[in-house]
């Protein structure tokens, strides 16, 4: 996962040097060190793990199911939009129909 800051990011400059941060609002930051932040490494849900040596990193624990995988991102970029303002966006590619995962999500909120 990597964000693109759309809004939110003037109170992350604080955080961010200035070579990253800028007032167009547009550049890419590794979402790892925010993750991190947030505390995802380890979360799960179902078989869908966050990676405990790197919160940027989805990993399947045994029998995860796309649906498993899909509300385990939802939950990490809403620690984050919740948290700095921002919103993540996948920078993996989705193939085939994606699972109603509303409930499932409205559950760890």
């Amino acid at each position: 996962f990597f964000f693109q800051a759309e809004d939110g990011i003037r109170r992350l400059q604080g955080d961010w040097s200035s070579d990253v941060c800028s007032s167009d609002l547009t550049h890419r930051v590794p979402a790892g060190a925010l993750l991190d932040l947030c505390e995802c490494r380890g979360l799960r849900i179902g078989d869908a793990a966050v990676f405990a040596k790197h919160a940027n990193i989805l990993v399947n624990a045994g029998q995860a199911t796309a649906a498993e995988v899909l509300t385990l991102a939802e939950v990490m970029k809403a620690r984050v939009r919740a948290r700095f303002g921002v919103t993540l966006e996948e920078e993996v590619m989705f193939l085939g129909a994606r699972p109603d995962i509303t409930k499932a999500v409205a559950a760890f909120e």
